[in-house]
């Protein structure tokens, strides 16, 4: 079987219960590939996992530590 990339096992997500929802959301401006979207009702950001390639700008970009990225399992 092939072996899949990396970041095709990278699955984002935002921890709403950490997420402070920041004006300035760091993790939004940090993301290398504009994965990163802001839900108009509730400010979360939300990641597209179509876009995003696994870089961990996001991750350590926040400074609440409330993006996650493990591996699928």
């Amino acid at each position: 079987p092939e072996e899949s990339p990396f970041w095709a096992e990278i699955v984002t997500k935002v921890d709403a219960t950490v997420c402070r929802r920041c004006a300035d959301c760091a993790p939004v401006a940090a993301c290398l590939a504009h994965a990163f979207r802001r839900d108009g009702e509730t400010a979360l950001p939300e990641v597209d996992g179509s876009l995003c390639f696994g870089c961990f700008s996001c991750v350590t970009a926040c400074r609440f530590g409330a993006i996650l990225m493990p591996r699928k399992r």
